[in-house]
């Protein structure tokens, strides 16, 4: 179990961590006291989200006239897979998309809470207003069946949903994300995962970059979503620093059949993971650094509003020539 003990809930739904107190030695258990009247409790490695939390989620958003849901394909199981189309109403097909997915680890579930956030930013629409000039599409579950049945997923075999991106790949999910990029016209390519368990790098919010001239992209981006970060006073004890970034080429950052890197052979300037811890990190001199649902969220409106301002400076013909 992680810093603060497991995740703990008494209705599946609304989580905490149970606190660092409750740790055995070395972190390898957990020890916890039920109540006289405690029927039933659930304890988790990390914040679940599945998909009765995205369910919710949508349904606050069920009448807005930029927000379609539609399938993208059947899991395995026979699972809908939903696809999430966002576009201005009234303004035809955009020049450019933007497609945003998650899960393709499916014990990765943080990444859902700050994807949410992001899409609240976006759907707001004040401060945010990409959709004016971009369609977005989101396939929140790549591997919705092992999200719903709590799997891992990460490594499969033969290998997972985001080692799938192959002439004949084996998943529908992804299959049909290839076809759909294949369609479009892509500005941006956002894969959202979770890191390794803990400890190093995997404590830390950060950019998995790409090869040149993707790179320089990513770090013009970076640099803005720290600068926002540093902004929102609503973060509490989620950070992000720039320096984080992981460059390419080096450990087992290096080019290999993923989402980001299908985004990079469509043209998408910026194509990225961006990978959000389970839980945090405890510093001895900073203190609890604690990720809740709530400054998850926040720091997924904050990703929106870096991407806008990325958008509105980013110069498309001179990064298609870089790349020629």
């Amino acid at each position: 179990v992680g810093y603060f003990g497991p995740a703990v809930s008494s209705d599946g739904i609304h989580w905490r961590w149970l606190g660092k107190e409750s740790l055995l030695e070395s972190q390898s258990g957990f020890w916890y006291q039920f109540g006289p009247e405690e029927k039933k409790t659930y304890f988790a490695y990390s914040l679940p989200y599945q998909l009765a939390d995205f369910q919710r989620f949508l349904e606050e958003y069920r009448n807005h006239p930029a927000l379609s849901v539609q399938e993208l394909c059947r899991s395995p199981k026979g699972r809908v897979h939903p696809l999430l189309c966002l576009s201005e109403p009234g303004g035809g097909e955009k020049k450019f998309s933007i497609v945003f997915t998650c899960r393709h680890h499916c014990c990765e579930s943080t990444a859902s809470y700050l994807l949410e956030g992001a899409l609240r930013e976006i759907l707001k629409g004040t401060d945010c207003t990409l959709l004016q000039k971009y369609d977005l599409f989101v396939s929140p579950f790549m591997d919705l069946d092992g999200v719903e049945d709590g799997d891992q997923g990460k490594n499969r075999i033969p290998h997972d949903h985001n080692r799938d991106y192959l002439d004949q790949p084996l998943y529908a999910s992804v299959s049909k994300v290839m076809e759909l990029c294949r369609s479009k016209k892509l500005i941006a390519g956002i894969d959202f995962h979770s890191p390794w368990l803990y400890g190093g790098e995997n404590d830390q919010l950060y950019v998995v970059k790409g090869p040149e001239p993707f790179a320089a992209q990513q770090d013009r981006f970076a640099q803005l979503y720290q600068e926002i970060m540093g902004r929102n006073a609503a973060l509490d004890h989620i950070r992000y620093d720039a320096r984080h970034s992981v460059p390419f080429g080096g450990g087992w950052n290096v080019e290999h059949p993923g989402a980001a890197s299908f985004f990079r052979s469509q043209g998408a300037p910026l194509a990225f993971s961006l990978e959000t811890p389970y839980f945090g990190f405890y510093d001895a001199q900073e203190g609890d650094m604690v990720y809740t649902p709530d400054n998850l969220c926040q720091a997924g409106r904050c990703f929106a509003l870096a991407l806008e301002s990325y958008l509105e400076q980013l110069d498309y013909d001179a990064f298609m020539a870089a790349l020629r």
